[in-house]
Order: structure tokens, then sequence, then C-alpha cells
């Protein structure tokens, strides 16, 4: 998708250079914004620390410069706070600088240094915290992410720069509160969200008992208690997703149920409508 972008320079995060080389090239910049102990993947971990830990003709942003990696240049934390978020206040009297630097994810802190370097305009691709379809909606585990990069897309708005995203993107999308029924939750709307987490419950329940069954065989087997640990953790967590989505279909079939108690007054609405 690079290639229909019209960037003099290209940004990209984690092991995206080694995943799509093709597409990437040499990239003017790599971001890896976790701790060593938290970016190694199982399925790439040697080659990607061979690739960090090699000299290259472009900066990895990391959270420090570690001296294993020739290329580490620390994220520039002060600038950002300095130039973005040091009027954003929490408290009064405020709490501690620093304190209110909202980046939820890499793609926020790679946002963050493109404005404060003074980019312009600037293009996203690839970026999909939560969901790449604005029909889809989002249940992945990076939703948390999605805020944080919207913020600094309103930030450059703002600042007057130029944001581009893909068509489909469900980045800063949304309807409009007021104009296009923003403001509620249709019927139809809980009825989808119904599907999903029925949907959804069905396939967690399999899963709890693929779980309940091998912790069973490990039992009967005559396995020790320490090692029975990791079998009773996958039962448990397998649990409590289940019961998650219990509480989310009970309130959904509460909110369903109001929804068919409501009526709607003709009159008054006539009488706003043409007084």
């Amino acid at each position: 998708m690079f290639q229909h972008g019209n960037a003099d320079e290209v940004w990209t995060m984690n092991h995206a250079a080694i995943a799509y080389p093709d597409m990437l090239g040499n990239p003017d910049r790599l971001y890896e914004i976790h701790k060593p102990e938290q970016i190694i993947s199982p399925t790439i971990a040697e080659q990607y620390v061979e690739y960090l830990c090699s000299p290259h003709d472009y900066p990895i942003v990391m959270l420090e410069k570690y001296p294993g990696v020739p290329a580490a240049r620390a994220y520039n934390f002060d600038l950002v706070y300095k130039e973005i978020f040091s009027t954003l206040l929490r408290g009064d009297p405020p709490i501690a600088p620093h304190s209110n630097i909202y980046l939820t994810s890499t793609a926020a802190m790679m946002l963050a240094e493109a404005l404060v370097e003074g980019y312009n305009p600037i293009e996203i691709y690839g970026v999909e915290v939560g969901g790449n379809d604005i029909n889809a909606g989002s249940n992945t585990e990076y939703i948390y992410q999605k805020a944080g990069t919207e913020f600094m897309i309103g930030v450059a708005a703002g600042m007057k720069r130029t944001v581009t995203v893909i068509e489909n993107s469900a980045l800063v999308h949304a309807r409009i509160y007021g104009l296009e029924d923003g403001q509620m939750i249709s019927r139809q709307t809980l009825e989808a969200y119904r599907h999903a987490y029925t949907t959804e419950r069905a396939k967690l329940l399999a899963e709890l008992n693929r779980a309940s069954a091998k912790y069973t065989e490990a039992k009967d087997g005559g396995m020790t208690e320490k090692d029975l640990e990791p079998y009773i953790i996958a039962v448990e967590n397998n649990k409590a997703l289940l019961y998650n989505h219990d509480g989310a279909l009970q309130v959904t079939e509460k909110l369903i149920g109001d929804c068919d108690l409501q009526t709607t007054n003709k009159e008054l609405i006539n009488r706003i409508v043409n007084g």
C-alpha cells in the first residue's frame, strides 16, 4: 500500500521491516517501543534480535538507547511533552510533569514525534488499532489503543496538518452525534451485538470445555499440584472470558427489552417540529 502514497519518508514499527521487505525496503525510521523482554516474539525471536543488533543507516527509536542496538535512539518524551502535553493538566494543583502524556500505542508515539518535528502532510497505512473496517466494529485486544491514536490525529488537525487515512479505516470515523442517530443505540445495533456475543460465547464455551478436559486428563494421569498449575490457569482464564461475555449478553438483552417498552409520543414530536 505504500506504493500508492506520496510520502518522502517511510516510518514503520516493530518487525514490519523484516516481515514486509518488498513493501518497505529500507525504512527511514523504525519504532520499537517495547521493553526488551516484551519484544521477543517466539516465531521470529532470533531473526528479529539479529536485525535489531545489526548496524542500520536509519534510526531505531526505542524507550532508551540500548547498547546492544547500534542504531537505537531514545524516544523524545521531553520534546513531545513540551510541545503537545504540557498544557494538558490533571488535578488542581496539577500532579507531576509527564503524568498526562497520553500515548497509548506505537502509532500514537510515531504521530507525536512527526508533529513536533514539523512533518506535513502525514499518511497513515496499516494502523488499524481495534479493527480496519468501518462497518465491522471492533473487538480486538488493541481497542484501548485506538483512542490515543485518534487523539494524536486530532492534535494534528488542530495544528493544521494534513493527515490521510485509508478509505475504509476505522480511525476517526463515526456517526455524527445528533445528525445520524449517534446519540442512541438502536434495537438493530443491539441485535447485532447480541448475535456477536452469542457466537463468541459458543466459541469460548468450547475452549473452556477443551481446557477442562485437558486438566482432568492431566490430573487423572497423576500430575503433581505444581505441574497442574498451567492447566488450572487455562481453565480459570477461559471461565473469566466466558463470564465477561455472559455479562455483556445479559446487559444487551436488558437494553433490547428496554427498547421494546419505549413508545414514541408523536404529538410532542410534532409540536417541536411544526410548532
